[in-house]
C-alpha cells in the first residue's frame, strides 16, 4: 500500500508542475494615485511584484500577484509666524485574487480575471520648517518625524488581457481597473488644502510566467 502511494505521489509531482505557473507582474498606473488641492504626488507609478497562477479546467485559472507600489505626497503650509513643508512616503503592498477565464482560441488567449485585492500601506511622514519671532525676527528651524500608520482598504478588481508564447513561457499584458473602499490617505487642513488617495486606478500590466 505504501509503495502504491510513494508511485501516484511520485507521478502527479510533474502534472502538478503543468499546472502552476510562477512569474512577474509589473506595469504603470495611468494616473496620478494621489489627488487633491495644495499637494503634489511624491508617489511612482510603477507597480511590480511575484505572481503565481493555479490552471483549473474548463479554460479557468485563479491569479494570486504581490504587487509593491511607491506612494507619496508633499504640501507646504505658511503665515507670517513661519512656514512647514510636509513629506509623507508610504510602502503599498497589494495582493490580488483574480479568478481568470481564457478564451479558448489558438495561438493567442484572450482573458478576463475578476476578484478582490486586499491592500496595505504604512510608512513615514516627515516636516522641515522655520519658526519667526515676530518681535525680533529671529528664526528658527525645526523638524518633524511620525510614521505613517499601516491603513488598510479592499479593491474589488476587473480585467482583461491577452496570453501569447511558447508552452512554457507565457506574456499576458492586460488592462486592469481597481475599485478601492477605502481613501488610504484622506489628509484635509484647515488652510484650504487636501490629499486623498484615487479610489479608482486603471493599469498597464504586464506578466511574464514560467509553467
Amino acid at each position: 500500500m505504501g509503495r502504491i502511494f510513494l508511485f501516484f505521489t511520485v507521478l502527479s509531482i510533474p502534472l502538478l508542475a503543468q499546472a502552476v505557473a510562477v512569474g512577474v507582474k509589473g506595469g504603470v498606473t495611468i494616473q496620478d494615485d494621489v489627488i487633491g488641492v495644495g499637494v503634489a504626488t511624491e508617489s511612482r507609478p510603477y507597480i511590480v511584484g511575484p505572481m503565481v497562477e493555479f490552471r483549473l479546467p474548463l479554460h479557468l485559472g485563479i491569479e494570486v500577484d504581490g504587487l509593491y507600489s511607491r506612494l507619496g505626497y508633499r504640501y507646504a503650509t505658511g503665515s507670517i509666524g513661519g512656514s512647514l513643508t510636509t513629506r509623507a512616503r508610504a510602502n503599498s503592498w497589494e495582493l490580488p485574487v483574480l479568478l481568470k477565464y481564457r478564451l479558448p482560441l489558438p495561438l493567442v488567449h484572450p482573458y478576463v480575471s475578476g476578484g478582490v485585492a486586499p491592500r496595505y500601506a504604512s510608512g513615514t511622514i516627515s516636516g522641515q520648517g522655520v519658526n519667526i519671532d515676530l518681535s525680533t525676527g529671529a528664526r528658527t528651524t525645526f523638524t518633524l518625524n511620525d510614521k505613517w500608520g499601516a491603513i488598510g482598504s479592499l479593491g474589488i478588481v476587473g480585467a482583461g488581457g491577452v496570453e501569447f508564447g511558447t508552452r512554457h513561457f507565457r506574456i499576458s499584458p492586460e488592462v486592469r481597473y481597481t475599485h478601492w473602499d477605502n481613501d488610504i490617505i484622506g489628509i484635509n487642513d484647515s488652510q484650504g488644502f487636501h490629499a486623498n488617495a484615487a479610489q479608482n486606478e486603471v493599469r498597464i500590466l504586464v506578466g511574464l510566467s514560467l509553467r
